[in-house]
């Protein structure tokens, strides 16, 4: 005899109420178990991440969490940006790279323009990179260039049809960087070919002890008057010399950190 039997005595009817009555109250304690307290934000101060393995690394991907973490996924590790656990890495398919052009929540635009080997042919580009904010009606409030500095600089062969001129020790990058807005008006700015991420805020200000060490984050003109006063040729006039732009903007950077120090 079933409960659904209008001949069902009375006593089985409770029975079926009652069980009725366990079954969702089981439910609703499940379902409280299993939710993951939030944890960020308020965020703690953390301003910075770089993998372990410095220069080699790639950050392949990042994720929010439940919890409002972080988890960053690379070279097959994972670890929080927050809370700095190790962690397994993500096996899901909501996992990002980041954005190239993220609308914040107070209608400014953060966008970085150029692509790493964007030149045809896989042409020396390494420097084109540009983080920009605009208003809402896009139009620009700052033009930025983030520069890294390498630790153990590379060497980089040119190739002739590119007319990038002779093979040179690459000492400094533009960074390329895509982008994660928080929930407290902060981004994440992540560097996938350096292994690292920044945070700044919607106005570029950062705590990052990177920042003025190895990193630099300059106004566009400012970083194109450096270049001017390298005087290192052109491709027009047949004597481009990369050498000579790495090595002086080098010298610069570090007199900027040399000063930062003071």
């Amino acid at each position: 005899m079933s409960c659904r039997n209008n001949l069902a005595p009375r006593n089985l009817w409770v029975s079926c109420l009652l069980m009725l009555w366990v079954w969702i109250f089981s439910s609703y304690v499940y379902a409280q178990t299993n939710v993951v307290a939030k944890k960020y934000p308020p965020y703690p101060n953390v301003w910075d991440w770089m993998s372990s393995a410095k220069e080699s690394a790639r950050v392949l991907g990042v994720e929010l969490r439940s919890d409002g973490d972080i988890l960053i996924t690379y070279d097959g590790k994972g670890t929080t940006f927050f809370s700095r656990q190790i962690s397994p890495p993500t096996v899901s398919q909501k996992w990002v790279h980041g954005e190239a052009t993220i609308h914040l929540k107070n209608g400014f635009i953060i966008q970085r323009t150029g692509a790493l080997g964007g030149r045809s042919g896989g042409c020396y580009n390494r420097l084109d990179a540009v983080i920009t904010q605009k208003d809402g009606s896009g139009k620009d409030r700052a033009r930025k260039k983030l520069l890294y500095v390498y630790e153990n600089p590379r060497r980089y062969v040119t190739k002739k049809e590119c007319l990038d001129g002779p093979s040179f020790i690459n000492r400094v990058d533009s960074v390329f960087a895509d982008f994660i807005e928080l929930e407290d008006r902060t981004l994440l700015f992540i560097d996938h070919e350096h292994g690292l991420i920044i945070r700044f805020d919607e106005n570029f200000n950062t705590r990052s002890s990177l920042i003025g060490d190895r990193l630099f984050l300059i106004d566009e003109g400012e970083f194109f008057e450096l270049l001017r006063r390298a005087n290192y040729g052109s491709r027009e006039n047949g004597n481009l010399n990369l050498q000579i732009q790495q090595d002086s903007l080098h010298k610069e950077l570090l007199g900027m950190k040399g000063r930062n120090a003071k």
